[in-house]
């Protein structure tokens, strides 16, 4: 059985009129002025007497020294060293949203870690703070492309393009010494690439499509023109820590085990639906998977068929 592209998933159901759903949303910012969405729960105490005790424990310094034993008792009456504890998830601005139908297959919004203002020090006199202005997306047949692509030992390969768009200036850089100046940065042809590798039977289970590996690569040009010598040094390294925190939290979201098994649901609606493109037909599907590989630019796949209801 031959699967063209991705792409073909998305023609079906056009012309109905239903609820539009919650498109897939990537966001990279820190600046705090991109939507948010509840992060990580997080796991807080805190001692809401702290500072009353502190005061009434300097005010006892100031009495008589016989008196003080007593003014340290009343302290423990007055304001009890109460410890309150709560999980609380903060709101993030930057995320991958996975959407309606993404999260209908089970997968899990991810909020980014590690995503602060990023400060480096020059050559110059200070440093340099530098935020990511609102770098973000919404998946539809304008940003996301998809191809199959030939892998290792003739296996496919699926990769996944997806554009992005920022805010300007993209980097806004601020010195932090009060003698220089910092000019802003823009990054253009922003492109997000997500590789899936070594597509075949799900190695949990064969009734779906799985793959190997996730690699994920961040895709941008930018201009340093106006940017003193001494400071381009400290330019490259941010370069390397927008890639490395951009793809690295990609590849926890996208390979966390709710969005491995949404990934391998989403091959498998999509290898069932070229076998069996009529909804209301009879029999016809897919039982379960062979193997995969990759042939004249298209993922190719072994498997048997679901056999047709018996006849009563």
């Amino acid at each position: 059985m031959r699967i063209a592209h991705l792409r073909d998933s998305s023609q079906r159901g056009r012309g109905r009129t239903r609820a539009r759903p919650r498109v897939p949303k990537l966001v990279i910012d820190t600046t705090g002025v991109s939507p948010t969405i509840l992060g990580d729960p997080v796991y807080s105490c805190t001692y809401p007497n702290q500072a009353a005790r502190a005061d009434a424990t300097a005010a006892c310094f100031q009495e008589p020294v016989n008196l003080r034993p007593q003014c340290f008792q009343q302290i423990e009456i007055d304001f009890p060293n109460i410890k309150q504890c709560a999980t609380q998830r903060p709101p993030r601005h930057s995320y991958i949203d996975f959407g309606t139908a993404a999260e209908a297959y089970g997968a899990v919004d991810v909020p980014f870690d590690d995503l602060t203002t990023i400060e480096r020090d020059t050559w110059g006199p200070g440093g340099v703070r530098i935020d990511i202005n609102n770098v973000h997306t919404q998946i539809n047949n304008s940003t996301f492309f998809a191809t199959f692509s030939r892998g290792l030992s003739g296996r496919a390969t699926a990769d996944l393009w997806l554009t992005l768009y920022g805010n300007s200036p993209t980097l806004p850089c601020v010195a932090t010494s009060s003698l220089v100046g910092c000019p802003d940065v823009e990054l253009t042809n922003m492109k997000v690439n997500v590789a899936l590798s070594g597509i075949g039977p799900s190695a949990y289970d064969n009734t779906r499509l799985g793959f190997d590996q996730i690699l994920s690569t961040f895709y941008f040009d930018r201009n340093l023109n106006g940017v003193p010598d001494w400071m381009v040094t400290a330019f490259v390294d941010i370069d390397k820590i927008i890639h490395d925190i951009v793809e690295h939290n990609i590849e926890r979201a996208l390979g966390s085990t709710a969005g491995r098994i949404a990934l391998e649901k989403a091959l498998t609606a999509l290898a069932v639906h070229k076998v069996k493109p009529d909804p209301n037909a009879m029999g016809g599907g897919i039982k379960r998977f062979y193997r995969g590989w990759y042939e004249s630019g298209a993922l190719m796949v072994d498997y048997e068929p679901e056999p047709p209801p018996q006849m009563q």
